[in-house]
């Protein structure tokens, strides 16, 4: 296939293609690329996403790992591609209220999450494979295209993040 043959002609060696004939829905496609995973952690990244720099993802996995929390998020930095004219733009922080992530408010971190739908950017998480799997399997046949209100579940259930309070993604916005 044309992906297989970018991947061979980058360099790539380790991964896994997942076959679906018909669109399952982003549910379904996470849940079954987690099930071929096999990595305690999982960061997922889309086209015209990128890490802040090439030490990010290590920071952050021991960041997370000291914190003894599943999962957690950071900030971005949010880009417009204007016909391949990249630039920062001004964009609402995700989430807005951090206030209570960096205090170690948690009822309020969860009321503002679940409740005030006050969300981590989906491009900014960092989690435990396991746990993102126990998450999904409750949303398969159910939810079709949410796969990061996941999140919204765990946090109701009082399982919260840690806040890594650094700039982490490049998203690529409007």
């Amino acid at each position: 296939s044309i992906f297989t043959s970018y991947l061979d002609d980058k360099g790539f060696e380790n991964y896994k293609l997942i076959d679906h004939t018909n669109n399952q829905g982003t549910v379904k496609n996470y849940y079954d690329g987690l099930l071929a995973a096999s990595g305690k952690y999982i960061k997922l990244i889309s086209p015209g996403d990128a890490l802040y720099n090439e030490q990010t993802l290590s920071k952050w996995l021991d960041y997370l790992k000291k914190s003894g929390k599943q999962w957690s998020f950071g900030d971005a930095v949010f880009y417009s591609n204007d016909k391949g004219v990249k630039q920062v733009v001004t964009a609402p922080a995700y989430p807005r209220m951090i206030d209570c992530y960096l205090s170690g408010n948690n009822e309020l971190c969860r009321w503002n999450y679940v409740v005030l739908e006050d969300f981590a950017l989906g491009a900014a998480l960092l989690c435990e494979r396991s746990l993102l799997i126990e998450y999904l399997k409750k949303f398969i046949g159910v939810v079709k295209y949410t796969e990061d209100l996941v999140h919204v579940a765990m946090m109701y259930e009082g399982i919260l993040p840690a806040y890594f309070n650094c700039k982490l993604i490049f998203y690529e916005y409007g």
